[in-house]
């Protein structure tokens, strides 16, 4: 995927993405980096769309009360009201909890060291140290535990570890 544009046109492309009004101290929000990013489109003469973003879309979720979009209370009640295969009879929606309670009472006495720090730190130590085993789709899984934690990349997500595993068995660069 390298040179397929030409280094003169990397101030445009930046310029239509956004990226040279992002201020780098400051984290722009997803809604904003999305929409700048699909921006990158037009350059190459394509259209794009963002479906849920649609006015009507939109408008819908506008208009419905706050009490249905707390706590997945609207998603919930639907798959309860409809049961679709009658499979929601005695089956809890969503309830998520980590199900070792060495791994759960071990994670939140850690907790207490990040009382004093942003949560965003906290999630961060979270994420690299204790989501490889909470992760209930085992994606983490296709790398032994000691890489996650020795990694040096800053991995987002498993979406991380299942890039770098293709581009290794397809010999391609992952930056390890």
């Amino acid at each position: 995927m390298q040179n397929l544009y030409a280094a003169s046109d990397r101030g445009e492309i930046n310029d239509l993405i956004g990226y040279s009004k992002i201020n780098p101290y400051d984290e722009p929000c997803n809604a904003e980096l999305v929409t700048a990013t699909q921006r990158s489109y037009e350059f190459f003469g394509y259209e794009w769309r963002l479906p849920l973003w649609d006015p009507i879309y939109m408008d819908f979720w506008e208009g419905v009360e706050r009490k249905y979009k707390i706590n997945q209370s609207l998603y919930i009640e639907t798959l309860l009201e409809n049961n679709w295969g009658g499979v929601w009879g005695n089956i809890t929606v969503n309830n998520f909890s980590i199900a070792s309670s060495r791994l759960r009472s071990f994670r939140e006495f850690t907790k207490l060291f990040f009382v004093f720090f942003e949560k965003r730190v906290w999630h961060q130590f979270d994420k690299k140290f204790f989501a490889y085993f909470y992760d209930d789709t085992a994606a983490t899984a296709i790398v032994p535990y000691r890489e996650t934690f020795f990694d040096r990349c800053g991995a987002r997500n498993r979406n991380s570890w299942i890039t770098k595993k293709y581009l290794n068995q397809h010999k391609m660069r992952s930056d390890t």
